[in-house]
């Protein structure tokens, strides 16, 4: 420091310190804060990544209702329990479901007894 200059106070009062060299514990220090901070930031991204990923295959599943429909019509027709457990298996594919719901009572019955 130059002569007759005087090092700024801090609002405490105390004279500040110089500045600390790049090579000081104290930088040394915030730059493994940066770094773990760094890390943790990229594993969040990578968790929520995941979860987004999982939870668009998990409601990737129909968005709409027909497949509660369908099995409401099938509750309400009296086959043998393989015959329903078939018809379930088919209404996993969304085509099957829309054209369950579109046949008339005979048709329905016809396809059920033809599974």
């Amino acid at each position: 420091m130059e002569a007759g200059k005087l090092d700024p106070k801090t609002h405490s009062g105390k004279r500040r310190t110089a500045l600390p060299n790049k090579g000081s514990k104290k930088e040394s220090k915030m730059s493994a804060i940066r770094e773990t901070l760094h890390t943790f930031v990229n594993v969040q991204n990578t968790k929520a990544e995941r979860l987004k990923t999982s939870s668009c295959e998990a409601t990737s599943a129909p968005a709409d209702d027909s497949s509660v429909v369908c099995m409401r019509i099938l509750n309400g027709i009296r086959f043998p329990m393989e015959v329903r457990v078939k018809a379930m298996t088919m209404f996993k594919d969304v085509d099957w479901r829309k054209m369950f719901l579109e046949m008339s009572d005979e048709l329905r019955e016809g396809w059920l007894m033809s599974l």
